[in-house]
């Protein structure tokens, strides 16, 4: 790690942006220096800690690749403010989740993981594919299974083992997600059908005859731009 004695003012202001002060889990200041609701809610709790210390890994990746710019320091700091609005946990999940999703846009984005929730962002579909008993055309007898799906503006990738559980397999190129969904699900997405949406989740991979994308989400509510 750089020597911190070596950065500029400029340089220490956005690394306080990105990297809020928490100590232990996903420490990159001391929790002792926490002043604001925000970075007490950040130390006191290991959820917020580990997506704060994913969130700098990223914020780190994307510094390297698209430079320290005006633009990019002006961004941050934007971002940070609006970080500092917030006064319960549910809000800084938000505001992690988004913020992961809007630095990855601005890369080769990193792959994304199955233990915690995604952000992602396309055209909302309604389409059918072929299910039992062959699961393979409709047009000779196979039952129509139709449901909506997400198709991504940028390909994406999920992390994982080969030795894992076939549900969280690695996935490399993913355009198409399909969307699991209740009745209220379906309902409230409907409106959204063949426009630009956000939605958020937790993924899972492909691992039955009724999944007809490479991966799913699960949990699905409506996410911010």
């Amino acid at each position: 790690m750089t020597n911190r004695q070596n950065r500029g003012p400029m340089q220490v202001l956005v690394l306080l942006a990105l990297w809020p002060w928490v100590s232990g889990i996903a420490a990159s200041f001391d929790c002792q220096k926490a002043r604001s609701p925000a970075e007490k809610l950040i130390c006191q709790d290991s959820e917020l800690s580990r997506l704060d210390e994913e969130l700098s890994g990223l914020y780190q990746l994307v510094k390297r690749q698209v430079g320290d710019s005006k633009a990019f320091q002006q961004q941050t700091r934007a971002s940070w403010k609006q970080r500092e609005q917030c006064t319960d946990k549910a809000c800084l999940q938000d505001w992690y989740r988004r913020q992961q999703a809007n630095l990855s846009r601005q890369i080769g984005a990193p792959c994304l993981s199955y233990r915690q929730p995604v952000a992602l962002s396309g055209k909302l579909q309604r389409l059918t594919f072929a299910g039992p008993p062959n699961f393979e055309s409709v047009a000779r007898g196979d039952a129509a299974e139709t449901g909506f799906y997400l198709k991504l503006g940028q390909p994406v990738c999920t992390t994982g083992n080969p030795d894992d559980d076939e549900m969280y397999l690695p996935q490399r190129g993913v355009a198409l997600v399909q969307l699991v969904l209740d009745t209220q699900g379906y309902a409230a997405l409907r409106p959204y059908l063949d426009q630009s949406i956000s939605l958020q989740g937790r993924l899972f991979a492909q691992h039955t005859g009724h999944h007809h994308a490479p991966l799913l989400l699960e949990s699905v509510t409506l996410g911010k731009p």
